[in-house]
């Protein structure tokens, strides 16, 4: 499917559906991604690409299957709703006096989202921010050097969308929504509920022991390392020494172990 897409328009669609026949009712949602770079084939075969998101769009018919083993389909691309000139004024005008102040503008919730972002990227150490940058690139910067217009900032909101941690339920949530102004006021939301707590969308941020989970998520991380250097000081780790006092880990406790340390190199 690679080389029939860099050889042709350079587009690939992730589709959100569930395996099995095609179902008009259910619209099938999905993305379709650009492909910016593909580097060469790798010794094992294999070949890395850059992808950046181009549309959201429909799944109208059952796609057909290529004779390379992949799939092709039509769809309806859809986008937000255009926003209102009000929404992209970064200071809007005062009412009279005695009037209830106006109300927070797209634009002005957008701002204030990126500020409290650069505020949790300035907290990771300089590994961390390299990987931030290396997964999410440059932070964007609102209005300079170009006009401020509803299609920006609906691609802004899908940006501090992605680079925030989200279930899946609600990603999908605000993927099939329209609504740009309440896309990213939700992340304003999210990014000033959290505070100095970690929401960055990082490796090793869905692990239990991320000091981003919760404020009982950091006190287990404390007591986990605490246990760990204890352990380490009575010589457990020496000749199985865990597992010799019948202690052991689970895979899932053993991989959540992993990510937290992933996590934690971030911070250095």
């Amino acid at each position: 499917m690679l080389e029939y897409a860099v050889q042709g328009a350079r587009r690939v669609a992730a589709l959100d559906a569930a395996p099995g026949p095609f179902d008009e009712d259910a619209r099938p949602m999905g993305v379709c991604l650009e492909i910016q770079h593909a580097e060469a084939r790798n010794p094992h075969g294999r070949r890395r690409v850059r992808l950046l998101g181009k549309f959201r769009f429909w799944l109208v018919e059952a796609p057909r299957r290529h004779d390379e083993g992949f799939e092709l389909g039509r769809c309806d691309a859809f986008f937000d709703e255009p926003l209102p000139p009000s929404e992209l004024l970064a200071v809007q005008a005062e009412g009279e006096e005695g009037a209830s102040p106006p109300a927070e503008s797209a634009v002005e919730a957008a701002q204030l989202a990126l500020c409290l972002l650069r505020e949790q990227v300035s907290q990771l150490g300089e590994g961390g921010r390299h990987v931030f940058h290396s997964r999410f690139g440059d932070t964007p910067t609102l209005g300079v050097g170009q006009a401020v217009t509803s299609a920006s900032l609906e691609r802004l909101s899908f940006w501090l969308l992605g680079a925030l941690v989200t279930d899946r339920a609600e990603r999908q949530r605000w993927l099939g929504s329209v609504d740009t102004r309440a896309r990213l006021v939700h992340c304003r939301d999210r990014l000033q509920a959290a505070g100095r707590r970690m929401v960055l969308n990082l490796p090793g941020a869905g692990s239990w022991m991320s000091p981003g989970q919760s404020a009982f998520g950091s006190l287990a991380l404390l007591v986990a390392i605490v246990a760990l250097l204890v352990a380490k000081a009575m010589g457990l780790f020496e000749g199985g020494g865990l597992r010799s006092l019948g202690i052991g880990l689970s895979r899932r406790a053993e991989r959540n172990m992993e990510e937290a340390m992933v996590l934690q190199q971030l911070f250095r």
